[in-house]
């Protein structure tokens, strides 16, 4: 699959492949040496995180300097993670690098391929996301207040599900909100028992156990009660 990517990619503008990534036309040796340093510093920070992200099992990694071929080329969106071919596609690379965005945009994506390695079940989006920004340090807007957060986690899960599939300003700013009320309930399951413990409820997921009865086995807490870190 990968070598078939890689194929068509090269048919829509040339690549440069090195060792930590391929690199797109229009990237300056200078972006490209900064693509580089960011998925070194991935690859040791989640390796240090989720203990299964080997090398052997690392993600391929693209880099854009604008839309990447045949994806959402948003401009609200820096990194998207494939899991049909286990790759990462950054995008917008310059305005990553201006904005100081680059090295946890990677690591975001990085996050998405370690679950992804884990089991086959899918996590709420809520807590995919939640952990994705937490676990890479992401930055993010604390000033926008204009939406009302959501005051369940059910709600919660409703709002990503329903703005997330949506690429536009208007679902962008819903989005800023969300994410900072799933970055803040992953902040308080991480730091309750530590990250080997919430990886481990990770995992547990991941494999298929209910989230409810994951939650009360991990933390002894019913869904409801993490409304009081939203």
């Amino acid at each position: 699959m990968t070598s078939l990517v890689l194929g068509l990619l090269c048919c829509i503008q040339p690549v440069s492949i090195h060792a930590n990534g391929e690199f797109a036309a229009g990237l300056s040796p200078d972006q490209i040496a900064l693509c580089r340093s960011a998925v070194v510093l991935a690859e040791a920070r989640m390796g240090q995180i989720f203990p299964w992200l080997h090398t052997h099992s690392q993600p391929l990694v693209r880099f854009f300097p604008a839309g990447a071929p045949g994806g959402n080329a948003s401009p609200w969106v820096g990194g998207i993670y494939h899991a049909t071919d286990h790759r990462i596609d950054i995008q917008h690379v310059p305005v990553l690098v201006s904005q100081g965005r680059l090295e946890w945009t990677v690591q975001h994506e990085y996050v998405h391929a370690a679950l992804a390695l884990t089991g086959n079940a899918r996590l709420p989006v809520w807590l995919e996301e939640g952990s994705a920004i937490y676990l890479s340090a992401q930055a993010l807007d604390e000033t926008d207040h204009s939406i009302k957060p959501a005051r369940s986690i059910a709600r919660l899960e409703a709002g990503f599900r329903t703005y997330g599939a949506s690429r536009n300003q208007a679902a962008w700013i819903h989005l800023k909100t969300y994410n900072r009320q799933a970055r803040s309930v992953v902040a308080a399951l991480a730091e309750r028992n530590g990250l080997e413990h919430f990886t481990g409820f990770l995992r547990t997921l991941k494999n298929g156990t209910p989230f409810s009865q994951a939650l009360a086995s991990w933390y002894s807490l019913a869904p409801d009660e993490l409304s009081a870190w939203l």
